[in-house]
């Protein structure tokens, strides 16, 4: 008995331990699950009364489409991009957080099984208005460490709404000073944030859009008008003559492949401070884009290097991508870069060389 007793407690600790850990990147999902995601409608009509509109019954109440099940499948598309160490939170919500069904799983395959399962298990009828300040202030408590230990590296907050809060407490004006003052949150808890507007009705709200458009913590997207790509661009460079002075060439890829860039698109990339070298370029790319090269400009000759960089192991560095402001014209397609970084690795070890003796 004492035997079963302590493997229980052998058990039990190590999955307290696990749960525990604190992840590499903690990326969490606010969902909106609210009617009108089905194309559903609640609001008041021109006699200011009420009116609840069933998915389908389309008025002049009730003029967006069912997405719903399109938003589905991108979100779980999304989180099967994650990696073990990583942590997924999702977040449903309508007029508040539908707490009982929020789900934290490490991104591992068995994790994103069980994440997939309850996100198409998931059902909601209420007919709410929709609340995006509690969601928000919820999203807080997981980064700050109250709830489970702090990311170790930088962490996500992803924002995926129909429409513009519309809930009565907190008000409207309560949930747009909580957003501008947003940014505090952000850079207190390493996070970066990422609002994306679903259909054109948050599009349309100008006090929102003014936010968003001068934070510099969390980034707005239109959905439906924007073509994503990403770069890639982790190298292994040599610290050696005629490899480490060469300029480095980086990929430049569609998410999706129907959908490339359209126009161009200007992209800062530059590198965090470091003692062998400095990068800031920005590069112009569109449609016909599918390689860009960017030149670090070295501290040092390369005999100098040799003895900075460490020979036990590899120098890696970060290098930071940023897509920069331009102006666009009304309902212009916009571009969206999806990565912000990757990592070039330098490599200072001896070449091994073959000696031959020839006697005489």
């Amino acid at each position: 008995m004492e035997k079963k007793l302590l493997l229980l407690f052998l058990i039990l600790f190590s999955v307290f331990s696990v749960a525990q850990e604190a992840p590499v990147h903690r990326v969490v999902f606010l969902w909106d699950v609210t009617n009108s995601m089905h194309g559903g409608y609640l609001g008041r009509n021109n006699k200011d009364v009420i009116v609840a509109n069933r998915p389908m019954s389309i008025t002049k109440y009730n003029c967006d489409y069912d997405i719903y099940d399109q938003i589905l499948e991108t979100l779980v598309g999304k989180i099967r991009e994650y990696r073990d160490e990583d942590e997924i939170i999702i977040v449903p919500f309508n007029d508040r957080v539908l707490t009982g069904d929020v789900w934290r799983e490490m991104a591992t395959a068995e994790g994103k099984r069980r994440l997939e399962a309850r996100i198409r298990g998931f059902y909601n009828s209420d007919q709410t208005y929709t609340n995006l300040y509690d969601p928000f202030e919820f999203a807080n408590t997981l980064f700050d460490g109250s709830k489970y230990p702090m990311a170790k590296e930088e962490s996500m907050l992803f924002v995926l709404t129909d429409g513009v809060h519309n809930n009565p407490n907190p008000s409207r004006k309560d949930f747009l000073d909580m957003l501008e003052s947003w940014c505090d949150v952000a850079q207190k808890y390493n996070v970066k944030g990422y609002y994306f507007m679903l259909t054109d009705q948050a599009i349309k709200d100008k006090e929102l859009q003014k936010i968003l458009q001068s934070s510099e913590c969390i980034q707005p997207y239109r959905w439906f008008e924007s073509h994503f790509y990403t770069i890639e661009g982790n190298r292994m460079i040599t610290v050696m003559q005629g490899e480490y002075d060469k300029p480095v060439r980086m990929s430049v890829i569609p998410v999706d492949i129907n959908k490339p860039v359209e126009g161009q698109e200007r992209v800062r990339i530059y590198a965090e401070p470091n003692d062998f070298f400095t990068l800031d370029e920005v590069v112009t790319i569109d449609a016909g884009t599918t390689e860009i090269e960017v030149t670090p400009v070295y501290k040092y000759p390369l005999y100098d290097l040799q003895q900075k960089f460490p020979k036990e192991s590899n120098q890696k560095i970060t290098i930071q991508f940023r897509q920069e402001d331009q102006p666009r014209a009304e309902g212009q397609i916009k571009n969206e870069l999806e990565t912000g970084s990757c990592q070039w690795e330098f490599v200072n070890k001896a070449q091994k060389t073959l000696t031959i003796k020839i006697k005489r």
